[in-house]
């Protein structure tokens, strides 16, 4: 496929390997969640096959805890209103009484407010955790804006080892090229390319190029 790929002109891409670091954000919640349920399955009368009831709750609990990013809760951004906590509102005063529907003109100002005020303060405070959250990492780590340099000898991770008797780091391998998602397409000893790309994160740079910034830099 590879060589008919070549002489057809197709832009062949491949699939890379899962990584994490792809998406923080999608796998955090991903394991807020399944925590969650996993407690709310602990009790004695929870049912486990029955595990789908409790994700309209959860996913409720999560909506109305304060983000670290702007301070606020995702429910109240995206409604406009304060949501309502997990407790008994029938013993307050008036709790059978509905509230009358909002006229258009206390809609309209409600959407004015949220366009003006609210989603502005949003921005700012978004644009400030990140930019401290950007200096305190510069602080602690070095970044490398350059690609590795074509034929580098690198060691490949290898992220499906099933036991600690087969080695982390497999290889050597050399960088053989790029690609448009700043992978590496890695070849072996015998210069057979491997099947899939390789993201950086998985590479491990073993002899460096002499005209290269990460020259003297140990892994």
């Amino acid at each position: 496929m590879r060589e008919f790929s070549q002489i057809s002109g197709m832009d062949r891409l491949t699939s890379l390997p899962y990584a994490a670091q792809a998406n923080g954000v999608v796998e955090a919640y991903v394991g807020i969640s399944k925590r969650s349920i996993f407690i709310s399955l602990t009790h004695d009368a929870a049912e486990p096959e029955a595990w789908d009831e409790y994700l309209d709750v959860i996913q409720y609990a999560m909506n109305i805890q304060y983000a670290r990013l702007h301070q606020s809760q995702s429910f109240a951004i995206m409604f406009g209103l304060a949501p309502n906590l997990f407790q008994n509102y029938t013993q307050l005063p008036n709790a059978d009484q509905t509230p009358e529907d909002p006229t258009k003109e206390v809609i309209d100002a409600r959407l004015q407010n949220i366009k003006d005020v609210v989603i502005p303060a949003i921005h700012k405070r978004i644009k400030e955790t990140q930019l401290r959250d950007h200096e305190r990492f510069e602080k602690h780590h070095k970044i490398i804006e350059e690609k590795y340099p074509i034929n580098s000898k690198v060691m490949l991770f290898d992220p499906v080892r099933s036991t600690k008797l087969h080695p982390r780091w497999l290889g050597p391998y050399f960088i053989k090229n790029y690609t448009r998602n700043v992978s590496y397409t890695l070849a072996d000893i015998t210069g057979e390319l491997l099947p899939r790309d390789v993201p950086t994160q998985h590479i491990r740079v073993v002899d460096f190029s002499d005209n290269h910034v990460t020259k003297g830099l140990s892994c």
